[in-house]
């Protein structure tokens, strides 16, 4: 049982060399009586100097700025993009666009990029590929080996579990999100792996009654860019190259492939309607169509394949593409 009163030294942040211990005590009590924030943080000094200055999301205010934090969750296995952490690495595979690299066989300029990164570090590397099979929380396969390798063989056994190949396009088709895509940020998927397979001219519909936001991380941002075609931002990058990369190609994503010019306007290549829990004023606010969920039946759209519509009862997790 202690007895004596137990206290933190009042040196317990300065160094243990006697020396520089002294001059740290020096330099702490010529200061201690201002303000003190915290004794290492990663504050943007512009939230202190500025009066008008806001905090944006919780993670621009908690995560972006302390490496710590998102090293230590994204070491345990969570991604940046579920973070809200935008990479440039997203922006290059909009530069491409999602419709011409999602799905291709070999080594895209996107992973081209990583490897290359991961290649400056001078040590060893081992990568654990795994690839689930489809429906189930199973391992279909694992591969460990060199990166390069273990990427490679995943992506050879992937493309035989996840990507069901069509014989011809679809003029409409209704991808229904299950509830863990919980906004259109994670709910783009029920788009993207769906717009290699529909016609010039189609719509993809989005059904989703229970998500109600854009994104909960990006939802500011999203509403001053909204949704537009990749050459609607490259044309007029002089008013957008300010936001951040992952937000802007979050935007292609959805809207995807299409052209712009400042004579003819932006002309997407295909409809993206929402029937969502998100009003009609916010969808056109954000440059996409509305349809109210309550109109839509599942069962009036299934086994309408030979009319050129087709209905994914859980999207977001099969890739759908022309043979």
């Amino acid at each position: 049982m202690l007895t004596k009163k137990w206290s933190l030294s009042s040196d317990r942040c300065f160094a243990p060399e006697p020396e520089q211990r002294q001059l740290a005590r020096q330099f702490f009590y010529s200061i201690s009586s201002l303000p003190l924030v915290c004794p290492h943080g990663h504050v943007d000094p512009a939230l202190l100097a500025n009066p008008a200055a806001c905090f944006g999301s919780p993670t621009e205010l908690l995560i972006i700025p302390d490496h710590y934090i998102f090293r230590m969750l994204y070491s345990r296995g969570i991604p940046l993009s579920a973070l809200g952490i935008p990479s440039r690495d997203g922006w290059l595979g909009a530069l491409i666009t999602c419709y011409e690299i999602i799905g291709t066989p070999g080594i895209t300029p996107v992973r081209r990029l990583i490897n290359r990164a991961a290649s400056m570090i001078p040590t060893r590397k081992l990568c654990l590929a795994m690839v689930v099979a489809p429906k189930t929380n199973q391992l279909a396969g694992l591969y460990i080996d060199k990166p390069e390798l273990a990427w490679k063989a995943a992506a050879k056994l992937s493309a035989k579990l996840h990507i069901k190949y069509v014989d011809k396009p679809f003029k409409q088709v209704l991808s229904v999100m299950p509830e863990m895509y919980d906004d259109i940020w994670t709910a783009a998927k029920g788009m993207y792996k769906l717009e290699p397979v529909v016609a010039d001219g189609g719509e993809v519909i989005i059904y989703a009654p229970h998500i109600t936001e854009f994104s909960y991380t990006h939802g500011r941002v999203l509403a001053e860019i909204g949704y537009h075609v990749r050459d609607y931002f490259l044309k007029q990058w002089d008013k957008f190259q300010e936001y951040p990369a992952g937000v802007l190609a979050h935007s292609t994503h959805l809207k995807g492939m299409g052209t712009f010019d400042f004579i003819e306007g932006e002309k997407p290549r295909i409809r993206v309607t929402l029937a969502t829990g998100i009003s009609p004023e916010r969808c056109a606010a954000h440059n996409l169509s509305y349809r109210d969920p309550a109109t839509i039946e599942l069962t009036e759209w299934s086994h309408r394949e030979h009319e050129g519509i087709l209905l994914v009862p859980k999207a977001g997790e099969i890739l759908y593409r022309l043979k």
